[in-house]
């Protein structure tokens, strides 16, 4: 099963996201682990991309994990909420579709 673990508090914000495990759903050819992984992708290249953003961990390997600083600036701050809610929400829709392959744990 894939595992995601959001980080967020009310007062920070979301600050990470670690996606574990793999789907099982058809080894080799599993097209859940890959929706999974492109939304994992998009969210580090998102928020790559976003100027003085600073990162304390973004590991891609086997495993995703992004930890980024807290955001003090507003405008900066809505936007990456912005990017990790949209994501979230994509996550969210693959395990409605799969809920026994991805499990979300806020």
């Amino acid at each position: 099963m894939i595992e995601v673990k959001v980080r967020y508090s009310e007062k920070k914000g979301f600050t990470g996201m670690r996606i574990t495990g793999h789907a099982q759903f058809n080894p080799g050819n599993d097209p859940v682990c890959a929706g999974v992984s492109a939304l994992g992708y998009a969210l580090f290249g998102t928020l790559n991309s976003i100027e003085g953003l600073t990162f304390i961990k973004n590991e891609i390997s086997d495993h995703i994990d992004i930890r980024i600083k807290p955001i003090f600036e507003q405008g900066k701050r809505t936007a990456v909420n912005i990017v990790f809610e949209t994501i979230l929400i994509g996550l969210k829709m693959i395990q409605k579709g799969y809920p026994d392959n991805v499990k979300i744990v806020q």
